[in-house]
């Protein structure tokens, strides 16, 4: 979808999407989950985006979030509240004692907004550089207004390297979520950029890191050797994007897989039933979740 309904047509639509999300909250979460699956964004994006196109303001695992179920993100989530649910369980199971969350690729702060209102001791730097989306990230956290003086928001890039970056935002109306930094200076726009080593020289190192960079993974976890070396974080969580590479996916799941490893990281892949220790490689994975703890 190249541009979203006008004001006339998002309102037609508001009814349609209100109907659809109390038809969900009336069945059984397993149901609901089946049927996530079974009826994917991917598939139905066209008809899902110009069906549910528009902004609603609702309460989401004990927050408040403003979602347009008309994009991925908010699909899953308005409609089926399923969005990134074992990533949660799993920041708010490391960060149950604090002190401190990274959330490296923080989006709109559906992530930052769930972990730190379950985890009442924990404190969250959220990173995100873009214009697009750090709007809908600070509505989000206002919205919240007892989480807001432990959620400190970044509008940086993370990387290998401090400096600037060029950053390439989502062609797609549908997934704004997806911007990237850019290989190519002269495109996109450009962004601040720091390395987490150097943003927490002289602060509270994190305990958690969580990584979401579509595709920048490495140069992240090149950016944290510091923190590494000094014993931090105690556990990351991170999404790997294999699938942005092409025919080199395999290659950049394997320097993925070979830096962790190196570092001495006992590797967990997140399969539909659970979390369970990584024997092998990635192979060409296009995408999944890992999760990394020190021994």
């Amino acid at each position: 979808m190249s541009s979203s309904p006008g004001p006339r047509a998002q309102l037609l639509r508001r009814p349609l999407r209100r109907a659809l999300r109390f038809t969900m909250g009336a069945i059984a979460p397993p149901g609901v989950r089946n049927l996530a699956a079974r009826v994917p964004f991917s598939r139905y994006h066209s008809v899902a985006s110009w069906l549910l196109w528009g902004s609603e303001r609702i309460s989401w695992r004990g927050v408040t979030i403003t979602v347009n179920p008309g994009t991925i993100l908010g699909y899953y989530t308005y409609l089926f509240g399923s969005y990134a649910q074992a990533e949660i369980d799993m920041l708010i199971k490391l960060s149950a004692d604090g002190p401190l969350l990274a959330d490296v690729g923080a989006n709109a702060g559906l992530i930052t907004l769930a972990v730190a209102h379950a985890c009442p001791l924990l404190s969250v730097v959220a990173f995100e550089p873009s214009h697009e989306v750090l709007p809908l990230l600070h509505a989000n956290l206002q919205q919240n207004p007892t989480l807001r003086d432990r959620i400190t928001v970044v509008a940086e890039a993370v990387g290998e390297q401090v400096g600037t970056a060029a950053f390439l935002p989502s062609a797609s109306s549908e997934n704004p979520e997806i911007g990237q930094l850019a290989s190519e200076p002269s495109v996109g726009y450009s962004v601040p950029i720091t390395t987490l080593d150097a943003f927490f020289q002289g602060r509270t190192p994190p305990h958690v890191v969580k990584i979401d960079v579509e595709g920048a993974e490495l140069q992240v976890l090149h950016g944290m050797s510091a923190l590494w070396a000094a014993g931090h974080p105690r556990a990351m969580l991170i999404e790997t994007h294999g699938f942005m590479f092409g025919s080199g996916a395999a290659e950049h799941n394997a320097a993925l897989i070979a830096l962790l490893r190196a570092g001495g990281w006992r590797i967990e892949i997140l399969h539909p039933a659970g979390w369970a220790p990584l024997s092998g490689g990635l192979g060409a994975i296009p995408h999944v979740q890992l999760l990394a703890q020190r021994p």
